[in-house]
């Protein structure tokens, strides 16, 4: 499957403008080849992060998406405007739906080491599912700890 992870620096005063845009591409549930989109925050003293993960079956139907449909969704979303800078990565990992049970998670931990990130779901300080991403570009060695956000979660068809 191919994974596509966006990292947006948001103003904290724009917490829940961007919140409330995000929650808006459920429209994504109807775009074929789209296993799940789920996000959160990771907050620390000195910023906010929204991270937001795509599954999708495979690269050409993210590519079909992003030549397609993309830009009206967005637009759509009123998105623009409500985060400061984003980094786009991608990867691929092992098919596994279970990992994306979207109802049985609300935290993500993610460790990154030399181009790969390993993942634990948890579901109320359980772990539910862990898994490895390959090809991970352009990361640093770090920890992060993504609180989720259950309204932007989207399953796909």
């Amino acid at each position: 499957m191919y994974f596509k992870w966006v990292e947006c620096n948001v103003d904290k005063a724009k917490e829940d403008v961007f919140s409330t845009s995000q929650s808006r591409w459920e429209l994504l549930s109807h775009v074929s080849g789209l296993v799940a989109q789920f996000g959160g925050w990771e907050r620390t003293n000195s910023f906010l992060k929204a991270h937001i993960f795509g599954i999708w079956r495979d690269r050409e139907s993210y590519n079909k998406f992003m030549d397609d449909i993309h830009d009206e969704i967005f637009k759509h979303t009123q998105q623009y405007g409500t985060y400061e800078s984003l980094v786009i990565r991608f990867g691929e990992l092992e098919e596994n739906k279970k990992h994306f049970d979207l109802d049985s998670i609300d935290r993500l931990i993610v460790e990154i080491r030399e181009n790969k990130a390993f993942y634990r779901m948890y579901k109320i300080g359980t772990v539910v599912s862990e898994g490895e991403i390959f090809m991970m570009n352009d990361m640093n060695n770090c920890t992060l700890n993504i609180e989720l956000e259950s309204v932007w979660n989207v399953k796909g068809n």
